[in-house]
Parts: C-alpha cells; structure tokens; sequence
C-alpha cells in the first residue's frame, strides 16, 4: 500500500506500528454494549481476568448516528485504537428488505450527513481504523449485493463517495479497512 502523503504523522506512526512484523499482534475486543458499559466495566473485567490490555477497541455506527467523539476520547485516552465501523442501515440489519441507503448515497442524497461524519473525524483528531459497511458480500446486512442489486459497482461507488468526501473534509487521521 501507498501511504497517503496527506496522513498526519501520528496516523503514519500507527499504521506503520499496526503493519510492523516485528511488533506483537494486536488483538481487539467487541462487546455488545460497547458504548457504554462495554468500555467502562465489560472490557476491563476482561482485560483483568485474560491478565491482557486490549489495544483495540471495535465499535459500530450505523447512519444517522453523530460520531462517538466521548467513546473515541475515552478509548484514546485510555491508550486503545478504535476500529469504527459505519454501517449504512438504519434498521442495524434487522429488515434485510426494507429501506436502504445505499441508493440515496449514490444519488449524493446523503452527502451532507457524510460530510459531517468526516468533520467530526477530523475534530477527533488522533488515528483510528474506519470500515464502511464491513462484511458487505454477505446477505445478512441491509447493504450487502444480495439486498442491492446484487451490484457490486454500487458498493465500490458508495465506498468511494465516503473516502472522497472524508478526502475533502481533510480527515486525515483516519486509516481505511476494507472487510470482506
């Protein structure tokens, strides 16, 4: 991979510190009720009992939801990377045939609400991992090709009318996964 020129150095430093052989693995930990509970009782309860310190920390948001500035800060604070998935449903994937935003983000509908997400990543300010629509060739999620046409070219359209947008918005600081 290229390293984008216009990453900040502390993005740079993390990526090559998540990309280094040398180093240990770095495990991650989800829990359901991550937001809350998960990172203040849940997570430490694990960390204790394992004897291990996660340094990642997975969470999800779906559209329509702010950036989790509070969760990022505490998660940062707390010396863990988030790896933020942004999942383009509004029913967390409960209504598979039900609306989807997919062809509203296509159409530029839903720009301004991305263009936010960016800023909001950028006030931020530290690296973390962001995934758009992770597992996205299944048909479980409300935005995977079963439910959309079946048309892979809308995810990567879509998929690149966020990193565009992120692009402008200049949030720099965040480190792209893509996740089949």
């Amino acid at each position: 991979p290229v390293i984008p020129e216009n990453w900040t150095d502390e993005t740079k430093e993390l990526y090559a510190k998540l990309t280094n052989k040398e180093t240990d693995l770095m495990w991650g930990i989800f829990t359901k009720d991550i937001y809350g509970e998960g990172i203040n009782t849940t997570i430490p309860k694990y960390e204790e009992e394992l004897e291990y310190e996660f340094p990642v920390v997975l969470a999800y948001m779906h559209s329509n939801h702010e950036f989790p500035l509070d969760f990022m800060n505490q998660t940062w604070n707390d010396g863990k990377i988030v790896e933020l998935t942004y999942q383009m449903t509004t029913t967390n994937n409960e209504k598979l045939m039900g609306y989807t935003p997919n062809i509203d983000i296509y159409r530029g509908a839903m720009d301004e609400e991305i263009r936010e997400l960016a800023r909001q990543a950028k006030a931020f300010g530290h690296p973390f991992l962001f995934r758009v629509n992770n597992e996205m060739n299944s048909d479980w999620t409300s935005y995977g090709g079963v439910v959309n046409l079946r048309d892979p070219d809308l995810f990567i359209a879509n998929w690149r009318r966020f990193y565009d947008i992120f692009q402008e918005e200049g949030a720099h600081n965040v480190i792209w996964v893509f996740n089949p």
